[in-house]
């Protein structure tokens, strides 16, 4: 925490007349107080802001000019899910789990639909999946990207690589179709 002594601010005014003096109180006393840590010890993780996420930087995103979206829900982003980012598992949102949105690893159509029908409790207009090409309006992108929390994927499921986030964009850019 940075503690800065409060400054005051004295003006000399010269008219024809005399010399007028006016005192201002402290200057800049509304300044935040931050604390970032130990310069020596900073990691990305302890800065302030997007919670130390990389950037998303995506090179030729797949549907952003209205061409064909080449990500697909049930080639790429749903195996990944069951899989690798252990969505589906038992601790997580499996069916018999009850934390939604379930996705069922054993039907992609199953766990779609929840997907895009289940809207965030604490933010209702914000849906988990929405499919009208706006990412920003997708929570699962700032979970899976590590911009909200809780970061997913939790426990034993690997994080998402740059590759894969960019898929993910591009799927949702694309409108998150069922393909």
């Amino acid at each position: 925490m940075v503690n800065r002594p409060a400054r005051n601010v004295t003006v000399v005014v010269l008219t024809g007349l005399g010399i007028a003096l006016l005192a201002i109180g402290p200057a800049c006393s509304n300044e935040p107080d931050v604390t970032y840590g130990k310069p020596g010890l900073l990691t990305k993780e302890a800065l302030p802001g997007e919670a130390g996420a990389e950037p998303l930087l995506c090179s030729g995103d797949a549907g952003a000019d209205g061409g064909p979206c080449s990500v697909s829900w049930k080639k790429d982003i749903f195996p990944k899910m069951v899989g690798a980012w252990t969505c589906a598992s038992s601790n997580c949102h499996a069916p018999q789990n009850k934390q939604a949105p379930a996705i069922d690893p054993a039907n992609e159509n199953d766990a779609y639909t929840s997907l895009t029908g289940y809207k965030m409790s604490t933010k209702p207009l914000l849906s988990y999946i929405d499919t009208g090409g706006d990412p920003a309006k997708s929570s699962i992108e700032c979970n899976l990207g590590g911009g909200c929390s809780p970061t997913m994927p939790i426990g034993n499921g690997a994080p998402l690589t740059q590759v894969e986030r960019c898929e993910l964009h591009s799927w949702l850019k694309c409108g998150a179709p069922n393909n």
